[in-house]
């Protein structure tokens, strides 16, 4: 008796990126940056009704700035395994080709980190860049070590060297991607760093260093591993040195 083969449904198709997913991405990224802040307030005026956008506490900022990349990183889960109905692990390349060795990616990430202190120290800013001023008592400063080395590696990683990337390197391969990346990059943090030029400067060479390592390992693991141990060196040793200076 033979047997009737049975029939697998068939895979969804698999949308290929288009120029409408950045922009997409660009639009929610700017209607959130704008209104969320805006709409928080408010809802925090219950509480404090004096609070407004521009006298928010340092922790606030903080907290808000997390509210943000939590957003729009949830979008690009949208757009990835909702409107594309891609894999995520993939889409990100979440999986170690083990082409560098972890000490490797480690020590890239300090040697960047020692660069730009040494780099810096040539090139003061005419006032302290805005990140800067958010270290103003020790919970602030706490919430910077935290959200800097534990949450934003992998919250930036994610937008820029996984969804940015991606979509880039489908129009224009890495010729495009890397660049084009690494100034997106250095032009999100610009408004921290702002008023120095060298900063900025600096993280677009970082930005840039992130980008080649994600391109020749084809993996999202060593950018991240290099950048949690680059904001690791410099968010740490900056800190320190804010609590020392404040006598705590």
């Amino acid at each position: 008796m033979e047997t009737i083969p049975t029939l697998e449904p068939p895979s969804p198709p698999v949308r290929p990126w288009k120029i409408s997913d950045l922009i997409a991405f660009g639009s929610f990224f700017v209607v959130t940056l704008i209104f969320l802040p805006a709409v928080l307030v408010l809802v925090a005026r219950a509480f404090k009704p004096d609070l407004s956008v521009t006298n928010l506490s340092a922790e606030t900022q903080i907290l808000l700035q997390a509210a943000l990349d939590i957003a729009w990183v949830g979008f690009i889960f949208f757009l990835v395994a909702v409107v594309h109905q891609k894999n995520i692990p993939e889409t990100f390349r979440l999986q170690n080709t083990h082409r560098y060795r972890g000490t490797s990616l480690v020590a890239l990430g300090a040697i960047l980190a020692i660069a730009v202190f040494v780099v810096s120290s040539f090139f003061p800013p005419s006032s302290p860049p805005a990140i800067e001023k958010l270290a103003e008592s020790s919970s602030s400063v706490a919430l910077l070590v935290i959200f800097g080395v534990c949450f934003a590696p992998i919250i930036e990683e994610i937008i820029f060297r996984g969804f940015l990337f991606s979509v880039l390197s489908e129009f224009g391969g890495s010729r495009l991607a890397v660049p084009a990346t690494a100034v997106l990059f250095a032009l999100m943090h610009a408004p921290q760093l702002w008023p120095s030029r060298a900063g900025i400067l600096l993280i677009l060479a970082v930005g840039y260093v992130l980008s080649i390592v994600r391109e020749r390992s084809n993996s999202l693991i060593p950018s991240f591993i290099v950048h949690t141990a680059y904001n690791g060196m410099l968010v740490g040793a900056s800190a320190i040195g804010t609590l020392l200076q404040k006598g705590k």
